[in-house]
């Protein structure tokens, strides 16, 4: 098991580099959305968990959080409104029933992968050094770039990613519970299974507005943490 920043620098970028190069050999004949891709990508994906939790495993922590906390307006709204994104403006119709179920439940899978990797420990080994506010700017791109290759290239999916990994990297900051940050994400990813939910739904524009407004009151309920002066206590 590893024990130092710098060696937990250094298996995160082996583990990710890996990953990518492993992932693109045998999904390069596969479409990105297909069943067969899903199916492919998922092991993969538990194997980055499995590894990270085997040489990582002082660095991926969780602090209890209260129901109070939770159910205080302050959070709650702004994240309902996070999670209304998808069935407002989602539409997976050209999928099969079967391929929109197994995105829903491969959901959980990928909120781990990504959540342990980029909010346990990407953000908290940044945050030592830099402070919350600057770990999230800077993992923010990482996790923008990440879905590179990954995502249609359009500007709402790419601004939905970057919002979306602003308003968890505040959550996880002022909470540091992991395992709220990777329901959330589950829960996001999930919904869009359920999609078209209206008909027509509306468009990726009003998306991008709720996600804007959904960021700004998690801003407003994330301001101690968000000080110049605060410091994480350490990896999470």
């Amino acid at each position: 098991m590893i024990h130092t920043d710098k060696s937990a620098w250094l298996t995160i970028l082996v583990v990710e580099f890996i990953f990518a190069v492993v992932t693109h050999a045998v999904l390069v004949r596969y479409w990105t959305y297909s069943l067969d891709a899903e199916l492919i990508r998922t092991p993969l994906r538990l194997a980055v968990v499995l590894i990270y939790w085997w040489l990582l495993r002082d660095f991926i922590r969780s602090q209890p959080i209260e129901s109070s906390t939770l159910l205080h307006p302050s959070l709650l709204f702004p994240l309902l409104l996070f999670l209304s994104v998808p069935l407002l403006v989602g539409d997976l119709s050209y999928m099969t029933p079967a391929t929109r179920v197994v995105y829903a439940l491969t959901s959980i899978a990928v909120a781990l992968r990504e959540e342990i990797a980029f909010r346990a420990l990407i953000q908290n080994l940044l945050a030592k050094r830099f402070g919350s506010p600057a770990a999230i700017i800077l993992t923010t791109l990482a996790f923008t770039a990440f879905h590179i290759g990954a995502i249609p290239l359009s500007w709402f999916a790419y601004g939905q990613v970057a919002i979306a990994s602003v308003l968890l990297g505040v959550v996880f900051a002022r909470t540091q519970n992991l395992w709220l940050v990777v329901c959330l994400h589950t829960l996001y990813d999930a919904l869009w299974s359920a999609t078209p939910v209206l008909s027509p739904p509306f468009p990726y524009s009003v998306g991008l507005v709720v996600l804007s407004v959904a960021l700004c009151g998690i801003l407003w309920w994330g301001c101690p943490t968000l000080r110049p002066t605060h410091r994480s206590a350490g990896p999470a």
